[in-house]
């Protein structure tokens, strides 16, 4: 996170600017770029005000939840800083913390974050809530999708700091916090995106069968956990969960039907997937050098390859790891159709064939 700037420059800054604060008491944090121009947070409910030569050029709220509603606890901001035309901000309300980019000319984007969350030069990343042991992140301030990172396990506990070029992840450890991964983070060069869909996921095949086609169920793997590294996650709606546990409820669903050689041949695949990659091997982030595609495969390989031994544990304990929940067949809201928060045709081929089949029983929720 960024070094707050004292308030009383901010104050100084403001009445320079030729603006005051609706209540300079109510000031909780400002950002004063090159030009003397001045943008400050006010309020329980935090409003963002941007200031130049007696100018108010942007005065809006942060919230996205109703502050009328009973209970309501207020939006604060984390972070606050100038990005050239653009101020960027983290916003925080009891269970929603989102990331904006706001313009001069007040339109903005926003992007929901989860925590923990980090912010290092132009790169702002956050553990993802959708896919456990990864690391998503967002250009600044264009709040495009970066390439995200593995990280070994499945917690969500977790918490992210940056050192000299490398992102540090530290898990709870007897009591405390201990380093369980050191990521090094992409060159200027690797910060791109997003790798060439469909075709960057063959590449991943390639790397992972390469003297082969994949199985069905090979296939249905690489389609439900390498995704994230080519389709932004975060377009969706936040009620539109990922497919990614789609090879856990293929293997219930074969073993509810007493179709329990196919299971089994399932479970194998998972378990061949996961094993050159040692539970306890640690993630090194970027390889210095290598290219974007390149690197990026590496990655989402990698990533498959972990994920494919959390599906596998999945598949024989019958529910998912703690902490994770899945609603992928539950209705979408308004909806009484099961199954209803996907639309079909937006899945792979591989995952939209085992969707169809499955949609109609519907799957009961995980335990």
């Amino acid at each position: 996170m960024a070094e707050r700037e004292p308030l009383g420059a901010v104050l100084d800054a403001i009445a320079r600017a030729g603006a005051a604060p609706a209540d300079a008491a109510e000031v909780t944090r400002g950002a004063v770029d090159a030009s003397g121009r001045v943008a400050w947070i006010e309020g329980d409910v935090a409003r963002l005000r941007v200031a130049a030569k007696g100018r108010i050029l942007v005065d809006r709220k942060l919230n996205r939840q109703d502050e009328q509603n009973w209970g309501y606890e207020g939006c604060h901001v984390e972070y606050l800083r100038w990005w050239g035309e653009r101020v960027v901000a983290v916003s925080s309300e009891e269970r929603v913390t989102g990331l904006w980019s706001i313009g001069l000319t007040g339109e903005s984007a926003f992007r929901f974050l989860s925590r923990p969350w980090v912010v290092e030069g132009d790169l702002a990343m956050w553990v993802s809530p959708d896919y456990p042991g990864l690391v998503v992140g967002a250009a600044l301030p264009s709040l495009d999708p970066r390439l995200p990172l593995p990280i070994r396990g499945a917690s969500t506990w977790l918490r992210l700091a940056c050192d000299r070029g490398h992102l540090v992840v530290l898990a709870q450890a007897g009591g405390g916090w201990a380093v369980c991964e050191r990521l090094a983070l992409p060159s200027a060069g690797q910060r791109s995106w997003p790798p060439a869909g469909d075709p960057f996921l063959e590449q991943v095949e390639r790397r992972l069968f390469p003297d082969r086609e994949p199985t069905p169920s090979e296939r249905l793997l690489v389609e439900a956990t390498a995704s994230p590294f080519c389709d932004d996650a975060g377009a969706s709606p936040s009620w539109a969960p990922p497919p990614l546990w789609l090879p856990v409820y293929w293997h219930r669903h074969l073993v509810a039907n007493g179709r329990h050689a196919e299971a089994d041949r399932h479970l194998a695949v998972l378990d061949a997937v996961a094993a050159p990659l040692g539970e306890d091997d640690p993630e090194r982030g970027w390889e210095p050098g290598s290219g974007f595609e390149e690197g990026a495969v590496r990655l989402a390989a990698r990533y498959v390859r972990r994920q494919a031994r959390v599906q596998a544990a999945a598949c024989r304990e019958g529910s998912l790891p703690p902490r994770w929940s899945c609603v992928l067949f539950y209705p979408a809201p308004g909806s009484s159709v099961p199954g209803s928060r996907v639309d079909p045709a937006t899945l792979r081929p591989e995952l939209r064939r085992v969707f169809e089949v499955l949609a109609p029983t519907p799957p009961p929720p995980f335990p």
